[in-house]
């Protein structure tokens, strides 16, 4: 059943594209050519050796900074002499407002019920008060996506309110939970076999946080042919690792390619052992530290005259190497102990941002108007990307029965016509709402 409604999509995806127009649009930091392939390789010639491609959803891109206006105009110039070969597009027609404004509260309230969907590999988050973000492994839904009026990308796509067609958004729904029940059952299939660490070769087969994607990580150069030829998966340049969405792996392959690395694995060591090389530190490598270098068991950082040198195999440079410890082991316990405490204070802290944008981030919430500025007491919350129109921060009001959470929404991209709260800069959206003493730790621990 399932798979037969992903063969209707993939159907459905050729009759599409057959029919649009090649399209030049910008997505965060890139500028990307997309259309039908009867059309690109009229195009390809002039993108070659400007624009990178990306096979995974047949995208040309290049970098925004590198495309200066005249660069854009040619491009679009280019785009529509290609485009005018196959006809001019059709009329557009004007909604009426009476079924514009239906579409668009029905538009909302599918919205907040992708928002609270729990499907496995696929999560819906909101993006200010009438939008929101899918991400997963998303290939297998591109036709629903762009036939919902859906910014179709390959791991994100961005759904605004009134560009979303309710009927089509519904069928996109319902083949998000076929695509997530397959998740599932993928996930439950090779929860016994990965994931794998293989020392030795320096791999991991596993998955990402997600468990939406299967991965194959590390030093995996020397087994790339075999890997692809067992397992259908797709190399990430800039992450160095090979993936493909989880339920597109069936567990047969997967168990084929563990036993595989696990003989690579044995043949390794069997090398190593006939070798005679010692990779590990030992008591007889001891030797005078006379230079100051991070310790081999923990990284932190050990003086000259301290500690000691002992004998490391280097796998990448296929040598015996000589590397700083601490003398007292009991330093490196403690160097890691803090190491986990900072992290876990980290990962505590985020858990505390991300729950208090969903406690304030809500349409009841939002405080119609513009130029506002809430009085009180400002405490950042988050500074990342503050520069380029993000940061999040609250504002305590006098008395504390009531305070803001204020996120900045002026970068380029971002929908502006929400920003209800004046800055320095393009704006940003405010929510008001009681203080709890929910929100009071939350804010707490989320503060900068």
């Amino acid at each position: 059943m399932v798979n037969d409604v992903i063969l209707a999509h993939r159907v459905a995806e050729r009759f599409i594209q057959a029919s649009a127009p090649i399209i030049v649009k910008e997505v965060n930091d890139k500028v990307e050519v997309s259309g039908p392939y009867d059309k690109m390789k009229d195009l390809i010639p002039y993108l070659r050796g400007k624009f990178e491609y990306r096979g995974n959803d047949r995208t040309w891109w290049a970098p925004k900074a590198k495309m200066t206006p005249i660069k854009m105009k040619n491009l679009q110039k280019k785009v529509d002499e290609v485009n005018g070969k196959f006809g001019p597009d059709p009329v557009k027609v004007e909604e009426p407002a009476e079924e514009k404004a239906a579409r668009l509260e029905e538009a909302k309230k599918l919205i907040s019920k992708a928002i609270h969907m729990r499907v496995p590999g696929l999560i819906f988050s909101p993006i200010g008060i009438d939008g929101a973000q899918l991400t997963g492994a998303l290939t297998d839904l591109r036709v629903s996506i762009n036939m919902s009026g859906g910014d179709y990308g390959p791991e994100f796509s961005k759904f605004l309110a009134q560009k979303i067609k309710p009927v089509e958004f519904e069928k996109l729904l319902d083949a998000i939970e076929d695509q997530g029940r397959l998740v599932a059952k993928a996930q439950a299939d090779l929860s016994n076999i990965i994931p794998r660490n293989f020392q030795n070769l320096k791999i991991n087969v596993g998955t990402n946080n997600g468990s939406y994607l299967f991965v194959v990580a590390g030093k995996t150069y020397d087994f790339k042919d075999e890997i692809k030829k067992l397992v259908p998966v797709t190399f990430n340049g800039q992450g160095s690792f090979w993936w493909a969405p989880i339920h597109q792996v069936k567990e047969a392959q997967v168990k084929k390619l563990i036993e595989y690395l696990e003989g690579e694995e044995r043949a390794l060591a069997e090398k190593w052992k006939a070798d005679k090389v010692e990779r590990a530190p030992t008591e007889r490598a001891k030797k005078p530290n006379r230079r100051g270098d991070h310790c081999l068991t923990c990284g932190a950082w050990v003086d000259a005259g301290e500690g000691y040198l002992v004998d490391h195999w280097d796998n990448d440079e296929d040598e015996l190497v000589y590397k700083v410890v601490h003398s007292d082991p009991s330093v490196c316990a403690e160097v890691k102990e803090m190491a986990r405490i900072r992290h876990e204070k980290a990962r505590t802290k985020r858990e505390a941002q991300s729950n208090l944008y969903k406690l304030c981030a809500k349409p009841e919430y939002y405080v119609q108007g513009t130029g506002l500025k809430p009085p009180g007491e400002q405490i950042w919350i988050d500074k990342t990307a503050l520069g380029y129109g993000g940061g999040t921060w609250v504002v305590i009001e006098p008395g504390e029965n009531y305070f803001w959470y204020v996120k900045n929404n002026g970068a380029d991209g971002d929908d502006w016509s929400h920003n209800n709260v004046t800055t320095g800069g393009a704006g940003a959206i405010g929510y008001r709402l009681p203080m709890t003493d929910e929100a009071k730790v939350l804010i707490e621990v989320a503060k900068e």
